[in-house]
């Protein structure tokens, strides 16, 4: 087995592009076989190897790869390692080592692509511990680039990876059921983190450590140390829930690391969820949270937090993080309280529905006409619109979504959920509605090959 490898360049206004007959996809089948590399790891209980390698690589510059099935890479599926890279509407899936991997490549575009079953090398829930895999998408080193409108799921590694790079966009994917983490940046600054969905089913087989996988966050981690920092991250209009922690900040470069001047902003968090231990809304780390180059601090502000148990929040005081205009559904501690907040019930239209992989719908986070979040928020001119696009205006809501004039309190409840395919789905995914739901269980069985 030979790897694709496309090393001619485009240019900006005449790029290549890579796609299949119209109305047709085609698949590009790696069989599982080594492509002639031998730099991975295997897997000791499964016996499964993986390796660094790409079975298709765009190393040119300006080149679209576009509309294609690929499949079954003992390495990464697809990887782009020149400037200006795209891949757009592909299905990418069944990867020993990741979907998609982004590496020195500035200015790469991943949109309008489904990617699961990546790192499929070990498909079994492993120790909170063990810390060695490949992510489902991966950008190291990448500036300039650009992750939106993917559905990323069931990979045993992390669903999106950042690492060390900047002024990237991350928006409008929908992300769940990630082994390490959903969506987690490693020394990455100046990223834009926009109207995600993003969500942890509990499901048994994709749990970390015998708990549900993490949800938005980033660190600056010891052993990537000639790395950049994190910084001015823009972490807004997200819905976010069902995770162990559903948003965080882990500070584990103790000598400096920090969220150095980020906002996060309009996000509605919903029920951090663990089988064992102490579930967490909202954890930030002790840092450095003051931007030294602009003057400014971290601000947590108008978003929606609500958790019906465990801890709402797991911040030490620091006076460069300022919290103001949140709504917390019960008291919140010291260190997170601020002017403006709001406590009670925000009155979501169906906050407690049943989190069902591929079937989650972002207006059950609406509010309803009472909610108490209706013009509760303070202006944000960094955010001028919601999760759907909605203007805020001069009087906005708390949360990701802006009441939108409809009374969704008379709606009818909803109680029939399509079940996404398991996790052992076929090759091409489909959504097959099922009479009935079966909650999953918690055993960890394995996937066939």
């Amino acid at each position: 087995m030979v790897s694709i490898e496309i090393s001619r360049s485009g240019t900006e206004s005449a790029p290549i592009t890579i796609a299949g007959y119209p109305g047709e996809r085609p698949v590009i089948d790696g069989q599982y076989q080594r492509p002639g590399c031998n730099n991975g790891e295997c897997d000791p209980v499964s016996g499964n190897c993986f390796d660094y390698c790409e079975l298709v690589v765009l190393r040119g510059s300006h080149i679209i790869f576009e509309g294609f099935e690929v499949k079954r890479s003992t390495g990464d599926s697809v990887g782009i390692d020149g400037d200006h890279g795209v891949i757009r509407d592909s299905w990418i899936h069944h990867s020993r080592g990741s979907a998609v991997s982004v590496i020195d490549g500035d200015y790469a575009v991943l949109e309008d692509s489904k990617i699961w079953l990546a790192s499929n090398f070990a498909t079994y829930n492993r120790s909170a511990s063990e810390l060695d895999w490949p992510a489902g998408v991966v950008c190291n080193r990448s500036d300039g680039s650009i992750v939106r409108n993917n559905e990323i799921y069931h990979v045993w590694g992390e669903g999106l990876l950042l690492m060390n790079s900047h002024d990237f966009l991350i928006e409008d994917n929908v992300i769940y059921d990630n082994y390490a983490a959903n969506l987690y940046l490693d020394r990455s600054g100046d990223v834009t983190i926009q109207r995600n969905l993003v969500y942890s089913t509990n499901d048994g087989v994709f749990l970390r450590g015998g708990n549900p996988t993490y949800g938005i966050g980033a660190a600056d981690e010891l052993h990537h140390l000639t790395g950049g920092r994190v910084r001015r991250l823009k972490i807004v209009n997200n819905l976010v829930m069902g995770h162990a922690e559903n948003i965080f900040y882990w500070g584990t470069d103790s000598g400096d690391s920090g969220l150095r001047g980020s906002l996060i902003a309009y996000n509605t968090i919903v029920n951090a969820t663990v089988n064992r231990g102490t579930a967490r809304a909202f954890v930030i780390d002790t840092g450095i949270h003051r931007d030294e180059e602009t003057g400014t601090d971290t601000r947590i502000e108008n978003n929606i937090i609500l958790q019906d148990d465990g801890s709402l929040a797991d911040v030490s005081s620091d006076s460069h993080l300022e919290f103001s205009y949140n709504l917390w559904s019960r008291p919140a501690p010291d260190s997170v309280s601020g002017p403006g907040d709001v406590i009670g019930d925000p009155r979501l239209t169906n906050p407690n529905a049943p989190l069902v992989a591929g079937a989650v719908n972002a207006d059950w986070y609406k509010l309803q006409v009472s909610s108490p979040a209706i013009g509760a928020a303070r202006v944000v001119a960094e955010v001028a619109e919601d999760f759907f696009g909605n203007i805020r205006g001069n009087n906005p809501d708390m949360g990701a979504l802006e009441y939108d004039g409809s009374n969704p309190s008379t709606l009818t409840p909803i109680t029939d959920y399509p079940a996404y395919p398991d996790y052992c789905e076929p090759l091409i995914p489909t959504l097959t509605p099922r009479p009935t739901l079966t909650p999953k269980p918690t055993p960890t069985p394995t996937c066939p090959e």
